[in-house]
């Protein structure tokens, strides 16, 4: 897939930065639905983005179940596209909680990775 480049009107200064890789995003339950909105964010700043420019890089970026349900949908504004993605595809908060209760550290999982990975789960719990 080509690289993205930044958006015609966007300034000299913004049209000099390399390019950079966009999430994508399936709606796979072992996906991070935060972790895609919150790229399509970074881009959008690194970009300067419009809400329409984002809205249709973010569409662009989806693919299988979460392309599907998008396309079902009638989403104008990428704040309305992002927030029913995490309302569709985030992980239940319950759900969330009782994972990271029972998580343990798994063999040959640095202290690190397995803290790294209690966070991610309680982002999700919120």
């Amino acid at each position: 897939m080509p690289e993205p480049t930044p958006p015609g009107g966007a300034g000299a200064a913004k049209s000099a930065l390399p390019p950079v890789t966009l999430p994508r995003f399936s709606g796979a339950k072992e996906e991070d639905c935060g972790k895609f909105v919150r790229g399509m964010e970074i881009a959008r700043k690194y970009y300067d983005w419009s809400d329409d420019q984002t809205l249709a890089a973010a569409q662009l970026q989806l693919e299988g179940k979460a392309q599907d349900w998008c396309y079902a949908q009638d989403f104008r504004t990428w704040p309305g596209l992002s927030n029913g993605l995490l309302s569709r595809f985030s992980l239940d908060p319950g759900k969330a909680h009782t994972l990271m209760v029972t998580r343990v550290q798994r063999p040959k999982e640095t202290v690190r990775e397995f803290a790294d990975a209690l966070r991610a789960l309680a982002r999700q719990a919120k």
